[in-house]
C-alpha cells in the first residue's frame, strides 16, 4: 500500500491511476522513459508543492466550516429548546392569566366579594401581564437569535460553495498539469529520438574524424620524412657548396699560375699552345656556368 503524495490516502500500486479523494494522477512513470530530466524532475516538484498546499487549505477550510456547521448546529439546537421551553412557559402564564380572569368573572358576579380581594386580584392579574410581556420580550431575542444564526449558516453555505469552487477549480489544474505532463512526456520522447540520432550521427563524424586523424598523421609522418630528405639535401647542397668553392679557389689559383707562366713563357720566346684541354676557351675564363652558383 502505498500513500498519495497530496491528501495521504492509501491505495493499492498499479491498480489505481487517480487519487478518489483529491483526484491526484497516480501513474507511476514508465520504464522505458529512461532517466527523468532534472529540469522536469524541479517542475514536477513545484506542481506538487503547489497542490499539496492548495489541498492543505481546501482541506482547513473545508474542516473550519464543518466546525462552525456543528457550532452552528448546536446554537440551533439550545434556541430549539430555549425557544420551546419559552412557549411552554407562556401556555403555562397563558393558562394561569385564563384562570385569572376566570376568577375575576366569578368575582364579579360574587356582589358579596371584598374589595381588598379584588385589588389582590388585579394585582395579580397585573403581575402575570408583566410576565408575559418579559416572556415576549425573550422571545423577540430568541428570534433575533435565530435570525442571525439563520445569516450565519447563510454564510457557511457560501464559504462551502467557495470551497467546492476552489475544488473544482484544483480540478481543472489538475487536469492542466496532466495535460503538461503528457505533452512533456511526448517531447521527451522526441528529445530522446533525436538525442539517439544525435549519437549516430556523433559516432559517424568520431569515425570520419579517426580516418581524418589516422591520414593527418600519415600525411604528417610523410611531411616529417620530406622534411628529414631536404635536410639532407640541404646539407648534401651546402656540402656541394663548399666543393664548389674550394674548387673554383683552386681553379682561380691554377689560372693565375697558368697565367704567369704563359708571362714568363712569352717573356722567354717559347712560343705557346693554340689550345688548353683544360681551358678551350680562354686562359682564367669559366666555359660554363655554376649550377649550384649562377
Amino acid at each position: 500500500m502505498l500513500n498519495c503524495p497530496i491528501c495521504q490516502l492509501q491505495y493499492v500500486e498499479k491498480q489505481a491511476q487517480f487519487c478518489t479523494s483529491c483526484g491526484w494522477n497516480l501513474k507511476p512513470y514508465p520504464l522505458s522513459i529512461g532517466e527523468i530530466p532534472q529540469e522536469f524532475q524541479e517542475k514536477q516538484k513545484i506542481q506538487l508543492d503547489w497542490a499539496q498546499k492548495i489541498w492543505g487549505q481546501v482541506k482547513q477550510q473545508v474542516a473550519e466550516t464543518q466546525k462552525q456547521a456543528v457550532q452552528i448546529e448546536q446554537s440551533l439546537s439550545e434556541i430549539e429548546s430555549i425557544k420551546t421551553q419559552a412557549h411552554q412557559e407562556r401556555v403555562h402564564l397563558e393558562e394561569e392569566l385564563s384562570q385569572a380572569r376566570t376568577q375575576i368573572e366569578q368575582l364579579k358576579q360574587d356582589k358579596g366579594l371584598q374589595d381588598v380581594t379584588l385589588t389582590q386580584i388585579q394585582t395579580r392579574f397585573s403581575t402575570l401581564q408583566s410576565e408575559v410581556q418579559s416572556l415576549k420580550q425573550h422571545l423577540d431575542r430568541t428570534q433575533t437569535e435565530l435570525t442571525h444564526s439563520q445569516e450565519e449558516q447563510v454564510k457557511l453555505k457560501t464559504q462551502l460553495q467557495q470551497a467546492d469552487a476552489e475544488k473544482s477549480q484544483l480540478q481543472l489544474e489538475k487536469q492542466k498539469l496532466t495535460k503538461e505532463l503528457t505533452q512533456v512526456s511526448q517531447e521527451r520522447s522526441q528529445l530522446k529520438t533525436d538525442l539517439a540520432q544525435i549519437k549516430h550521427r556523433n559516432t559517424e563524424l568520431q569515425s570520419q574524424i579517426s580516418q581524418v586523424q589516422s591520414q593527418l598523421n600519415l600525411a604528417h609522418n610523410k611531411s616529417s620524412r620530406l622534411e628529414l630528405d631536404l635536410e639532407k639535401a640541404q646539407q648534401a647542397q651546402s656540402a656541394l657548396q663548399n666543393e664548389l668553392s674550394l674548387f673554383q679557389e683552386k681553379l682561380k689559383r691554377s689560372s693565375q699560375e697558368i697565367e704567369n707562366l704563359q708571362s714568363k713563357l712569352s717573356s722567354a720566346g717559347i712560343p705557346l699552345p693554340k689550345q688548353d684541354p683544360f681551358n678551350p676557351r680562354g686562359w682564367g675564363t669559366p666555359h660554363k656556368q655554376d649550377p649550384f652558383n649562377p
